[in-house]
């Protein structure tokens, strides 16, 4: 009952903090605080005269509010952002701003809004905040900066706002404004607000108008040292633009007559209804190495931090293998079990950074799911890099299974608790060298100190 209570009172005190943010300029917060207390310290009026600073404040707000609410602006945005951007990087992107007024106005400020979906009070009750350990006991117990925290995870990035000291009458300015994401994945940019201030730059009246667009945002990324597995090239029948896809695709270089045992699925329909005889389609071969980068996604709820450090490493890894001339295939357990391929003239980048940028985590429970999709593409496969949360035995057991098909392998499991940690490479065998530990939190230190 009480947590409830917070909760509602806590959603209350940020709308409301928020709505002032935008009514009131730094001098206008001045001035309603010094309201605040000379109304606190001004109830007895024969001990003070605060009272009478009281009355001069009111009224000179209660003026200002007239004021700005009589102005009328009408202005149009157009925002330039590009496709994507990076966690933790500060992006500046244009916004042309155009006033369709024939009046000069000055001090306007300009903003864009994300979307801001407000925490459920479940989503509240269940948030666990990494940061939570470095508040004092209070904090803790009460709450408030952990719901700061989880509205801004939501919203995902923070936009500062800026000021147009004067913008002429139908005249159209360039602004920067700067977004600094803090996750991964999409941000919908939702409105853009604008508030004209008046003149005593104490009160605006911000006004708001749709101007939807998404950003995507890529996980951050770290110096990776170089990765030597020297596997086999494997036979890979239909040469390298089916190593993307399941089975085969529509590439083939001849037709013949149909054999006795030929797959339907060979068959080149078009040729057979011309003719009048079936005739199937031969493909190229082709023997080249392709390097499985595994995604482990299967974590409590609760190590958030655990996992976004994963699927930085996982994205460091893809970006340093774009200079190698073999294919890497991404896979990982979601809704799905996912195997998408990048690499010489593939050119899907930009889709496996897409895929890691908007994977989630699964139950701890399905981790055979990881386990059986690296068993189904092994054949095919030259060697293969992991990225683990854990070095448990199941997770052991799919690197020793593995193993014992002579792959190369390497190793990467990313640990909170490295000084406890379960020093226990003997399914590795004498390839001990690619096993990486690295403490999350400090991932770029652990990778340099890689020999």
């Amino acid at each position: 009952m009480i947590r409830k209570f917070l909760y509602k009172n806590f959603i209350l005190l940020y709308k409301v903090s928020r709505a002032a943010s935008y009514r009131f300029t730094e001098s206008g917060f001045l001035t309603l605080s010094v309201l605040i207390a000379a109304a606190v310290f001004g109830l007895d009026t024969r001990q003070t005269h605060a009272y009478m600073l009281f009355s001069i404040l009111f009224v000179l707000l209660l003026i200002t509010l007239v004021i700005v609410n009589f102005k009328r602006l009408k202005i149009e945005a157009y925002r330039d952002l590009p496709e994507y951007c990076t966690t933790g990087i500060p992006l500046k992107y244009d916004i042309v701003i155009s006033n369709k007024k024939n009046h000069v106005i000055k001090n306007l400020m300009i903003m864009d809004e994300l979307t801001n979906t407000l925490p459920s009070f479940k989503e509240f009750s269940h948030y666990k905040d990494d940061s939570d350990r470095n508040l004092n006991v209070f904090d803790r117990m009460i709450g408030f900066p952990r719901m700061i925290s989880l509205i801004n995870k939501k919203r995902g990035a923070n936009i500062r706002p800026e000021i147009i000291e004067e913008l002429g009458n139908n005249a159209t300015i360039k602004k920067s404004l700067t977004i600094t994401p803090s996750r991964r994945g999409y941000l919908y940019f939702n409105q853009t607000v604008y508030a004209g201030c008046d003149p005593l730059g104490l009160m605006r009246k911000p006004k708001r108008f749709k101007n939807n667009q998404p950003l995507l945002v890529f996980p951050r990324q770290y110096r990776i040292p170089k990765i030597s597995l020297h596997g086999n090239r494997k036979y890979q029948q239909g040469g390298i633009k089916l190593a993307s896809c399941i089975g085969e695709s529509g590439d083939f270089h001849s037709l013949r007559d149909y054999r006795s045992g030929d797959p339907k699925r060979k068959i080149h329909w078009r040729t057979y209804a011309r003719k009048n005889k079936p005739v199937v389609k031969e493909f190229h071969d082709e023997y080249f190495s392709r390097t499985g980068l595994v995604l482990d996604t299967f974590i409590d709820k609760d190590s958030s931090l655990l996992f976004e450090d994963a699927v930085s490493v996982a994205t460091s890894i893809l970006l340093s293998h774009k200079q190698q001339d073999s294919l890497l295939d991404l896979m990982f357990i979601n809704d799905k079990a996912y195997r998408t391929t990048s690499g010489r003239a593939l050119g899907d980048e930009r889709g496996l950074m897409e895929l890691l940028a908007c994977v989630d985590t699964m139950p701890l429970n399905q981790f055979q799911k990881l386990a059986d999709l690296t068993q189904q593409y092994a054949r095919e496969t030259s060697a293969f890099i992991f990225i683990l949360l854990d070095w448990d035995e199941q997770r052991k057991e799919m690197v020793r299974q593995l193993k014992l098909r002579s792959i190369p392998i390497l190793v990467v499991v990313i640990t909170d608790q490295l000084n406890s940690f379960n020093n226990d490479y003997d399914c590795m065998g004498d390839c001990k060298k690619n096993f990486w530990l690295l403490e999350t939190g400090d991932i770029q230190n652990s990778l340099d100190a890689i020999t």
